[in-house]
């Protein structure tokens, strides 16, 4: 695959995710904030606490069966048939299992009614095995416009519409309960219905035991990110109440959209195209550090704007109800920006087969928040907050520079794909400082802290030539010139 390939590719890929991320991104934030007006906190807690189960399982349920085909260079219809037995046997196995252990996780929560919403959310199992296949085979050929427009319809006329008009209703949590299992369930038939060639079921001990090896690693890899990103609410949810878990889920689901916007959006496009050119490492290279520098261009002024904006945001978005929880907000969105990147150095050693080492980090990972999290949990939720904040900066320093070890790269790369970042870093707070020292009415201070973002970074970007420092600018750049 050549550079312009390559690049065209990336563009294509990285445009329509997250033009399809960045559009449920907009109806996530107007669903939670009709959502937040009709339900209460402790409605959300429930959810959350039945979703730390359900994601858990459905890791086991999946058994890394659609990274495999994606990762793999060369695939047979053999292959994709045993892997779609694999992924519909764990699946239906999961759900039964998770449907007779409900009561049990109930007693562990202290939660009354989550046994009912992990029997009803165990259901996604079945539906979202039957998919796993067609989505993976869509990643392999780039066909990330079908991936794209299912995510947004499922998610829009799904989650949107049937959790609104069911919590209008009056039925409370059982409103996204409904909402979620639509959700999956229109993404399942839209992927179906768009997937070139329908597979049946088949079984192959050598088939088997290559997805399972490959599929394997990049299990524990999810188990531990999934104790990672959970084990806070745990915690939050064992020490404290279901009230508190509610709110603090909903701050850490705000700092998470753009995380899974832009980051999510990379992951998915760098995934196939990384493993198309795992065999050529200087062009990882230089896909690897262009990406992290944009990036840390972009995100690391935006998590000060955010940080002194944070009552404005949790105002606007939430409303006055969850004020309470602005503090948590601003020091959750310090970790923007290592929050978003690290999913890069993850994605990168996916590609190049190194997915046991990756799960070894993310084992890493989950320690720190567990044990960051109860030293934390004494002072609170904000003491929570702090010891997450910790967990993320530190796994993306040590995940930076193992990548970078294993792509032969030398010291100098850390100074050039964070220096741009960091110096937009230090611009951005003299100008909050120099801005919140007017005392601005509310959101006028948002909107003047957003206009100065989007100024301060254009004049930078053209100003120093970033456009044409960065590897993947340039070459955008000079395919623009070229077609003029």
């Amino acid at each position: 695959m050549d550079q312009k390939k390559i690049t065209g590719n990336l563009f294509s890929g990285v445009s329509w995710l997250l033009s399809g991320t960045s559009i449920q991104a907009v109806l996530q934030i107007i669903v939670l904030i009709v959502l937040a007006r009709i339900l209460t906190p402790e409605d959300f807690g429930i959810i959350t606490a039945a979703q730390i189960i359900i994601n858990l399982s459905l890791i086991f349920a999946q058994l890394g069966v659609g990274p495999a085909l994606i990762q793999r260079k060369n695939i047979a219809s053999r292959t994709i048939r045993t892997g779609n037995t694999i992924s519909l046997v764990f699946g239906f196995s999961l759900f039964v299992l998770t449907f007779l252990l409900s009561g049990y996780l109930e007693r562990f929560f202290d939660i009354s009614g989550l046994s009912l919403v992990i029997k009803f959310l165990s259901i996604s199992f079945i539906i979202q095995s039957v998919s796993v296949i067609y989505e993976s085979l869509l990643y392999r050929k780039f066909r990330y416009n079908i991936i794209a427009i299912s995510e947004v319809i499922s998610y829009l006329v799904g989650y949107g519409l049937l959790s609104i008009t069911f919590a209008y209703l009056g039925f409370g949590y059982m409103s996204l309960v409904y909402g979620i299992l639509a959700k999956h369930l229109i993404k399942t038939l839209i992927l179906f219905a768009k997937s070139e060639k329908k597979y049946g079921l088949s079984y192959s001990n050598k088939e088997a035991r290559e997805i399972l090896i490959f599929g394997g690693g990049m299990t524990l890899s999810k188990i531990y990110n999934y104790f990672a990103l959970q084990a806070d609410n745990v915690i939050i949810g064992r020490y404290l109440n279901a009230e508190i878990l509610g709110m603090y889920s909903k701050a850490y689901q705000l700092i998470s959209m753009p995380a899974n916007l832009i980051g999510g959006a990379l992951d998915k496009a760098l995934f196939p195209i990384f493993s198309a050119i795992q065999d050529d490492l200087n062009k990882v290279v230089s896909y690897y550090y262009s990406i992290l520098s944009l990036i840390c261009t972009l995100l690391l002024p935006v998590s000060v704007v955010l940080f002194f904006n944070s009552e404005n945001v949790i105002l606007l978005i939430l409303g006055e109800q969850w004020i309470e929880i602005a503090p948590v907000f601003g020091i959750l969105v310090i970790a923007l920006f290592f929050r978003t990147a690290y999913k890069i150095s993850v994605s990168t050693l996916r590609s190049i087969g190194l997915v046991y080492k990756n799960a070894h980090f993310q084992l890493l990972y989950a320690f720190k928040v567990i044990v960051f999290s109860l030293v934390g949990v004494r002072y609170g939720v904000f003491g929570v907050s702090l010891g997450v904040l910790m967990a993320i900066i530190s796994i993306y320093v040590i995940l930076y520079f193992y990548t970078s070890n294993k792509l032969k790269s030398d010291s100098y790369n850390l100074f050039s794909t964070h220096i741009d970042g960091f110096v937009l870093l230090f611009i951005m707070n003299i100008f909050m400082l120099f801005q919140f020292g007017f005392d601005l009415h509310g959101y006028m201070n948002l909107t003047m802290s957003i206009i100065l973002y989007i100024i301060t970074v254009l004049i930078y970007i053209i100003a120093t030539n970033y456009y044409k420092r960065n590897y993947i600018l340039n070459i955008y750049y000079e395919k623009l010139n070229s077609a003029r």
